[in-house]
């Protein structure tokens, strides 16, 4: 567990399980009164949501990050008959599929769990949440660094305060500011002058 952050919903699986059978991608719900009378209805293993009333009683609520059916859950263990869901995220409080490969300004894999972007209580790398940094920094790879002045060396734009690396490798003065080839990202007038201007077909 990443952390231990209990919720105090609990799911009673003792009188329901899900079955999956696989060439048809699709589970039967079973009641034990029912299994006695009747047939139960088919649903997919993994029910897609926008809201709570999507759901079907094994899995009755839905999980707002992923937009897929689930159940309440403490621990793994409240998570017991369902096949693919079969962890409970502990940030979510809802049962989940094991976390196996992270996600791009979603969430990071950490022993099988997922370490959401959107929770403040988490560290999360700027390489997985590269938009979890500030205003005026930026992702260097490893963690979030200041931007860039013009003319200071570059090698990618959003490293650069102006938005723009030139072809040369250095922060873009702003459009219409004084320059030399090297540091305009466009075309500089008057280059080599006291009159020198740069002229960007974009960005500030």
């Amino acid at each position: 567990m990443l952390r231990d952050r209990r919720r105090a919903t609990a799911y009673p699986t003792d009188a329901t399980r899900e079955i999956v059978v696989p060439t048809m991608r699709a589970c039967a719900v079973i009641s034990v009164v029912a299994m006695l009378t009747t047939s139960a209805a088919c649903e997919p293993a993994t029910r897609g949501c926008v809201q709570d009333s999507d759901c079907v009683a094994l899995t009755p609520r839905c999980a707002p990050r992923r937009a897929t059916c689930s159940r309440p859950c403490e621990d793994a263990s409240d998570c017991a008959g369902l096949s693919v869901q079969t962890t409970c995220d502990w940030a979510e409080g809802l049962c989940s599929w094991p976390c196996t490969e992270s996600e791009i300004n979603l969430y990071e894999c950490r022993g099988g769990e997922r370490a959401y972007c959107d929770d403040p209580s988490v560290a999360v790398p700027c390489t997985i949440c590269p938009n979890d940094c500030a205003w005026g920094t930026y992702c260097d790879g490893r963690a979030c660094q200041q931007v860039r002045s013009a003319g200071e060396p570059c090698t990618d734009n959003r490293q650069c305060q102006t938005t723009a690396c030139t072809m040369a490798g250095f922060c873009s003065v702003a459009n219409d500011a004084p320059c030399t080839p090297e540091t305009c990202a466009g075309t500089c007038r008057g280059a080599g002058t006291r009159d020198s201007r740069c002229e960007r077909a974009s960005g500030p």
